[in-house]
């Protein structure tokens, strides 16, 4: 089963989120750069028309952004991807994900994790180590 929450913000004003310094010492990680082609990709793969993940035009003049945004199902999807390149063959038995901050193409977004034994904590930060996404991922025990 499947839940979802969507929160869509106001029109870009001065006020900034404060950032949340992410967890350290993680046991896995990979940095990727996401670019508009990634972003294109994700867009037509879902059916998401919305231009603030495409068009940098829109994205800056239209809505404040310094590029277009990365989706937050993309980071989720680079996160699973991670816990797969990391621990091979095991099954996911249940994911959850909350995006916290913003992101946007052409920056680096560091993937990290930590495993306890059938819990993955997951995590997603900015070049400045806050908190972009967390995860909590269950595994089963093989």
């Amino acid at each position: 089963m499947e839940h979802q929450e969507l929160v869509y913000r106001a029109t870009a004003t001065a006020a900034v989120v404060d950032p949340v310094a992410a967890p350290r010492h993680e046991q896995f990680s990979r940095t990727v750069v996401p670019d508009a082609v990634l972003l294109f990709q994700l867009s037509a793969l879902t059916y998401n028309g919305h231009r603030i993940h495409s068009d940098r035009r829109y994205a800056t003049d239209g809505e404040g952004y310094p590029g277009p945004v990365l989706h937050g199902p993309l980071i989720a999807t680079l996160l699973v991807d991670l816990l797969g390149r990391t621990l091979p063959g095991v099954e996911l038995t249940a994911f959850r994900f909350r995006a916290l901050r913003a992101t946007f193409d052409g920056a680096p977004l560091t993937l990290a994790g930590r495993r306890d034994g059938a819990d993955v904590r997951l995590w997603a930060m900015d070049a400045n180590r806050s908190l972009v996404m967390d995860a909590t991922a269950t595994i089963a025990r093989a």
